[in-house]
C-alpha cells in the first residue's frame, strides 16, 4: 500500500522540508540576522545554527527551555569539543510543526534582545 502513494509521501515530505527550509532561511538571514548564522544544509532536514549573543548554545538552552522551547545545544552532538568556534544548536525543519517552533522562537528573541543588547555593552 506503501508503495504505492510513495511519490505523494515523497512529494509531501518534500514540499514540507522546501517551505520550512524557506522559513528558516528567512529568520535567519533576514529577521534574526543580528542574532544568529549558519551554513545552509545542502541535504536532510538538519540545520545547524550558531547564537551570536552574549552566552553559549548551552545557556541559551536553558533559557530557551524555562520557556517551553527546546533545541539541541552544541554539547548534545560534540561532547567536550564545544568552543565558542564549535557553539552551534541543531534544528530539525523536517516537520510540519517547524514554524509554530520557529514563531515561537522569534517571540523569544524579541524579548530578550535589548537585554543581550545590554549584556554585550557591557563587555
Amino acid at each position: 500500500m506503501v508503495l504505492r502513494v510513495s511519490d505523494q509521501i515523497l512529494t509531501d515530505r518534500r514540499q514540507v522540508l522546501l517551505q520550512n527550509k524557506a522559513l528558516l532561511t528567512n529568520f535567519i538571514e533576514e529577521r534574526y540576522r543580528e542574532w544568529f548564522e549558519w551554513v545552509r544544509p545542502n541535504a536532510g532536514a538538519i540545520a545547524f545554527v550558531k547564537f551570536r549573543g552574549p552566552m553559549s548554545t548551552a545557556e541559551l538552552g536553558a533559557e530557551l527551555a524555562a520557556d517551553g522551547i527546546s533545541i539541541k545545544p552544541s554539547y548534545c552532538f560534540a561532547g567536550d569539543k564545544v568552543s565558542e568556534d564549535v557553539d552551534y544548536f541543531r534544528v530539525g525543519f523536517g516537520e510540519r510543526r517547524m514554524p509554530a517552533a520557529l514563531e515561537a522562537l522569534g517571540r523569544f528573541v524579541d524579548r530578550n534582545s535589548d537585554g543581550w543588547r545590554r549584556k554585550w555593552r557591557r563587555r
